[in-house]
């Protein structure tokens, strides 16, 4: 107890977007916080597990294998040619999904003027 978790992830790429799936089994989406820094082009991905609660009587735990606590999970993107202001981010079923859109018109070829 006490260090931080790192959640296990995917990341895909398309031609367009690049997609970032982040485990989080028993964690609300309230309790998650996403944030984008463009100077360093990383995402950063951070929240708490909560302890679950047991109503009726007392309970005394007497095994634990599940993480409790703060995580968080760094996802550096390897391009600079992103659209911050559209990316997407969903949750459903414990799996925190972004939607990352990149900027494809900086990609098409240009001519050069000599």
């Amino acid at each position: 107890q006490g260090a931080t978790i790192i959640p296990d992830l995917d990341i895909y790429e398309s031609t367009t977007h690049i997609l970032v799936d982040v485990v989080l089994p028993g964690v609300s989406k309230e309790a998650v916080n996403v944030e984008y820094d463009q100077k360093t082009n990383r995402i950063l991905i951070s929240g708490e597990v909560a302890a679950p609660k047991h109503s009726g009587e007392e309970v005394k735990l007497v095994r634990q294998e599940r993480p409790i606590g703060k995580f968080e999970r760094v996802v550096g993107l390897n391009t600079q040619q992103i659209v911050p202001e559209k990316i997407q981010a969903s949750f459903d079923a414990g799996v925190l999904s972004l939607q990352v859109p990149k900027d494809t018109k900086s990609e098409e070829k240009r001519k050069i003027s000599i």
